[in-house]
């Protein structure tokens, strides 16, 4: 019963299926994004928010526009210094992580459809992607000084308001947090499943 099953096509098989290609795919981005930033000869796809001053402008009769924002994606060239450097390298290292990630969800889903639901690596996998996504949230927040640091002294010649964006940190670092707690969830089940074994 248990041959047939793994045999078959299931929702786990299928997801673990996903996050491979999933992984694949990143690695393949990946590579591209490196050939990219060396033939641009800097980080390209660096979002900032510019703000520009509008005071008198109306919306309505009785809604005045204090402020506009908008948000661009600027290549920054390694001329600016040691920091885009630096941020290239952590943004390569950002889409490494994922490739992990994904390569271990494929593994935890694939470990599900054989029906070794409480096994020690499957809460060891969600840790690590949990991990994973809560860093990936922290760098998005220290991303924003190095960016900051990087083109300081260049935009400020132009006389622009601007601040580099947190891109989504916040929610990355939220999801990692509940992938770590369902990662804890499987740890606790698996002690609790290893006492009714023993107690058997």
């Amino acid at each position: 019963m248990n041959v047939n099953r793994e045999k078959g096509i299931s929702a786990s098989r299928v997801l673990a299926f996903l996050s491979l290609a999933w992984a694949i795919m990143m690695a393949a981005f990946t590579a591209y994004l490196l050939a990219i930033f060396i033939h641009d000869g800097g980080v390209g796809g660096v979002p900032l928010e510019i703000s520009s001053s509008v005071a008198g402008d109306k919306l309505s009769d009785k809604i005045e526009i204090t402020d506009r924002k908008e948000i661009v994606f600027v290549t920054l060239p390694f001329t600016l210094g040691f920091n885009v450097y630096l941020l290239m390298i952590a943004e390569l290292l950002k889409y490494v992580a994922f490739i992990v990630a994904f390569i271990l969800l494929a593994r935890f889903f694939n470990s599900i459809s054989k029906e070794r639901l409480f096994s020690i690596k499957n809460s060891f996998y969600l840790k690590f992607v949990g991990y994973v996504v809560f860093s990936v949230g922290v760098y998005h927040f220290f991303r924003k000084w190095i960016v900051n640091q990087a083109i300081q002294s260049e935009l400020t010649k132009q006389g622009l308001n601007y601040s580099s964006t947190g891109g989504y940190a916040s929610e990355f670092i939220m999801l990692g947090m509940v992938i770590m707690v369902f990662a804890y969830i499987f740890e606790e089940g698996r002690k609790i499943y290893e006492e009714q074994e023993l107690t058997i």
